[in-house]
């Protein structure tokens, strides 16, 4: 199942015909500004190209399953380090579980086990180090409804011994 999202001014015949048996308007706003309303159409086996559309259905209530919410991690960072320890922040936007790979290399190779705790700011610590090592980690979370987001690749280096 597939879906779009159009301004309801867009919307073609197709989209507007006996086919479609609900139409769902949402507004939203954006750093206090109001976003133009839009329509969600859902699709079940709809063919643009074949110029014809079968079975459309939209809203929350068709038997289809609407796309997924979300998770995104963001603010990564190491908070604070020592020789042999590092724990490692983030936040997601939806609260969700965490936990951390970690190594060497880009290739990781450890983890640390999963913070079962549903939180929106996470920090997990990295233990057992070695002093004056550059480590290489991403973080990952996974919400209640089983939406899981990863980050990109970041570095740490431990502090050395003086």
């Amino acid at each position: 199942m597939g879906y779009f999202v159009r301004p309801p001014s867009l919307l073609d015949e197709r989209e507007l015909g006996k086919n479609v048996k609900t139409s769902v308007t949402h507004s939203s706003k954006c750093a206090g500004r109001s976003l133009p309303s839009i329509a969600v159409v859902f699709l079940a086996a709809c063919s643009l190209a074949l110029a014809g559309c079968t079975g459309l259905v939209s809203g929350t209530s068709s038997p289809g399953n609407p796309p997924p919410s979300a998770l995104y991690i963001t603010n990564v960072q190491a908070a604070s380090t020592t020789t042999s320890a590092s724990q490692v922040v983030w936040t997601t936007n939806v609260a969700a579980d965490s936990t951390v790979d970690y190594g060497t290399s880009t290739s990781y190779g450890s983890s640390t086990p999963v913070d079962s705790a549903m939180v929106t700011s996470h920090q997990v610590t990295l233990s057992g180090l070695a002093a004056g090592t550059t480590y290489y980690y991403q973080v990952s979370s996974t919400d209640s409804k089983g939406n899981h987001g990863k980050s990109g690749g970041h570095s740490v280096k431990t502090a050395g011994f003086s």
